[in-house]
């Protein structure tokens, strides 16, 4: 598994949480034919690049539940949550948007845990991914 590393100690931080800065963390080629990448960024947090239909979402890449590796883990379509990743160690659905912890009512319904795992924005620009990380108001 390849690790990016990224400098993103200068980003000043957005009344949102967010980093005000978009950080280069890796070129689209880099993800590869499985569309999925380990990078480094924000002060050493490990984020997930995963690819899907066409979308590059980043979420940090252990899940917040108990540190279970989201990197590789499957993905499933959540309704109005868009697609989501299925942490391997205990099944916990995160949407990739935004970052929701999801489950399924008893009439069959998706619905929000409430709880959030931290997703980052995406912006691809010139066959480069980058990200503005963050910090805040999620888990």
């Amino acid at each position: 598994m390849e690790t990016q590393a990224v400098d993103a100690r200068s980003a000043a931080s957005c009344s949102d949480g967010t980093s005000s800065a978009l950080h280069d963390v890796a070129s689209e080629s880099q993800l590869g034919q499985n569309g999925r990448l380990l990078v480094q960024a924000g002060g050493g947090r490990y984020i997930a690049l995963i690819a899907h239909r066409g979308d590059v979402h980043a979420i940090d890449a252990t899940c917040y539940h108990m540190g279970g590796p989201l990197l590789n883990a499957e993905i499933e379509d959540c309704g109005p949550f868009g697609p989501c990743v299925v942490c391997p160690w205990h099944r916990y659905q995160i949407s990739l948007r935004s970052g929701d912890s999801l489950y399924q009512n008893m009439s069959g319904t998706v619905c929000s845990k409430g709880l959030k795992q931290r997703v980052h924005e995406v912006v691809r620009r010139d066959g480069k991914i980058l990200v503005r990380i963050a910090h805040s108001d999620k888990i």
